[in-house]
């Protein structure tokens, strides 16, 4: 959400269902749930109104692992 923070650790890896910066194809970054199937990444949002996305493992670079949210308890949900 708009005000919320996340620490990352800097990684190249995540393991399965962990979330993650992930960077598409050198564009913008992400913050996703990573599964990952032989040459593929299954990259999805814990929001269900959000389709998971699969892509080539070619195209996608971890930046980085979610350790941590702050939220903002000033923010509306």
């Amino acid at each position: 959400y708009p005000g919320d923070l996340a620490i990352v650790r800097m990684q190249p890896q995540v393991e399965n269902g962990e979330i993650a910066v992930v960077n598409v194809d050198g564009e913008n970054a992400t913050l996703k749930r990573v599964k990952q199937i032989n040459e593929h990444l299954i990259l999805y949002a814990d929001n269900p109104k959000y389709e998971p996305n699969i892509i080539e493992r070619n195209r996608v670079r971890i930046c980085g692992k979610v350790i941590h949210v702050i939220f903002n308890p000033n923010e509306t949900k």
